[in-house]
C-alpha cells in the first residue's frame, strides 16, 4: 500500500480547555452586552422618533 504525504503530517495537540473558558467568558460577555445596547438603543429610538398617528392625518388627510 501506497504512503501518503497526509499520513505523515503531525498535528498539533488541541490546547486544553481551561484555557478557553475565561477569555471566552469575556468575549461572549461583551458581545451580549453590545448587542443588548444596539437593540436598547434602536427600540428607543424607533419609539421616540414615532410620529403620532393623528398628526400624521391631520398632515396627509
Amino acid at each position: 500500500m501506497a504512503e501518503y504525504w497526509w499520513t505523515r503530517v503531525q498535528f498539533p495537540p488541541p490546547p486544553p480547555l481551561f484555557l478557553y473558558t475565561d477569555n471566552m467568558k469575556k468575549v461572549f460577555k461583551w458581545i451580549g452586552l453590545s448587542v443588548l445596547a444596539i437593540l436598547v438603543f434602536l427600540i428607543y429610538s424607533g419609539t421616540y422618533l414615532d410620529i403620532p398617528r393623528e398628526e400624521l392625518e391631520s398632515r396627509y388627510a
